[in-house]
């Protein structure tokens, strides 16, 4: 990345991508090498042996207090940015879209439950491939805690007492944790 004020036209074209601003405001954003066909389309074309880099400075310059021509100048670079930008992220949208999976409505946009348990489950068994060092890490946390519990909440099943109920509750509370702490 690089910031450069006024290249030569030699050095303007070394550059791969190119983000002109003006009034804090990106007016194109995009190929250094298409930025020129791109002023054109817009009806703002470089001169012919013209630096592009000095013709985009002069044009994107922006004199304060500002005038009525500079506000103008400034909505017509915005509104064609970005319709160029809308026209690209929709050509981008149609080239990554993933096909809906089976059992999903495309117009309700929600997954069923058995959906989304079937991609949770497949995304855990592949992980779990990944990292079978991990998986069994995982495993042998979970039985030794499991055996922990066991042997802190053995008697709570004493329903008629408050206390075991609050025991009971407590040992539901510390699971919960637990699980999650093991799962992140």
């Amino acid at each position: 990345m690089s910031t450069i004020h006024s290249p030569s036209s030699e050095a303007f074209f070394f550059f791969d991508r190119l983000i002109l601003m003006a009034d804090g405001h990106i007016v194109y954003q995009g190929d250094c090498k298409e930025s020129v066909e791109y002023f054109k389309h817009i009806q703002r074309p470089v001169p012919q042996f013209a630096n592009p880099a000095d013709y985009f400075m002069k044009l994107l310059s922006i004199n304060y207090p500002k005038k009525q021509e500079d506000d103008e100048k400034m909505d017509y670079l915005n509104r064609y940015y970005h319709a160029l930008r809308e026209k690209q992220i929709k050509a981008e949208n149609r080239m990554i879209r993933l096909p809906t999976p089976e059992g999903v409505d495309e117009n309700n946009h929600k997954a069923t439950n058995k959906v989304q348990l079937q991609q949770l489950m497949s995304r855990s068994w592949t992980l779990a491939k990944r990292e079978p060092r991990l998986s069994r890490a995982k495993l042998l946390q979970t039985i030794i805690v499991g055996v922990l519990m066991m042997g802190a909440f053995w008697q709570v099943n004493d329903y008629a007492s408050a206390q075991s109920v609050q025991d009971m509750a407590g040992a539901i509370y510390f699971m919960t944790v637990v699980q999650m702490f093991l799962n992140f």
